[in-house]
């Protein structure tokens, strides 16, 4: 249960919020781009905020930054670097192509 009021939680206002104003944005004739980070990796940026993560293996607000930049702090398995590694080269591909 405690899943699911998260998840709501943050789609009512993250994510709702967010696709609201792309939306908007686009009406007026701006571009906009949304993505969603699903990726459970071996680490969390919850260890930052409280000892231990509420929804063990839960993804975060920001956690892909641990993945898209060198954070010493946290340690990466060979999972979490095959998707480090695409990230950056899709963030990479975006900042050139759009």
């Amino acid at each position: 249960m405690i899943f699911s009021c998260a998840q709501l939680t943050s789609d009512m206002y993250i994510k709702g919020g967010m696709y609201q104003s792309a939306m908007y944005n686009t009406a007026k004739g701006g571009t906009s781009y949304l993505y969603a980070y699903h990726f459970l990796s071996s680490r969390t940026m919850y260890s930052y905020i409280a000892p231990t993560s509420p929804i063990p293996g839960g993804v975060c607000h920001a956690n892909e930054l641990i993945l898209l930049f060198a954070i010493p702090t946290f340690t990466t398995d060979d999972q979490d670097k095959a998707v480090s590694s695409k990230m950056v080269d899709l963030w990479v591909n975006f900042v050139k192509t759009g």
